[in-house]
């Protein structure tokens, strides 16, 4: 993702913010520049920030993508833009499966043979 920004002063260590919000206002998933460690010590001017993220499995259902930009420690708002609203669509991952579905690993082991003990199984 890459977000374009324009800033009319100068500002400093600010925090920029990327939200995946479901319909119902859920926020299912957010991205800070504090949190991950990518400290901005000053913005200034226009420029282009990055965010690379994992893939998501979000269920299906309608999500608002939205932009923020706090002071350091997630003090007060300096611009807030609400992005672009998508859909994701899955005949059988709705919500009633929550806001996302990862492939679990599974393992299976049958249970102990029921033969008592010391008697074989060919007696």
């Amino acid at each position: 993702m890459r977000i374009a920004y324009e800033a009319r002063e100068t500002l400093k260590n600010v925090n920029f913010i990327v939200s995946v919000v479901r319909s119902d206002g859920v926020a299912c998933c957010n991205y800070s520049t504090e949190t991950d460690g990518f400290e901005i010590r000053e913005v200034e001017g226009s420029g282009v920030i990055e965010l690379e993220i994992p893939e998501l499995k979000l269920t299906s259902e309608r999500y608002t993508l939205s932009i923020l930009v706090r002071e350091k420690g997630f003090q007060s708002l300096l611009c807030g833009q609400v992005g672009g609203v998508f859909h994701i669509r899955h005949e059988l991952f709705d919500t009633h499966f929550g806001v996302f579905h990862e492939t679990g690993q599974w393992k299976w082991q049958a249970a102990a043979s029921a033969t008592p003990q010391g008697v074989s199984a060919s007696s």
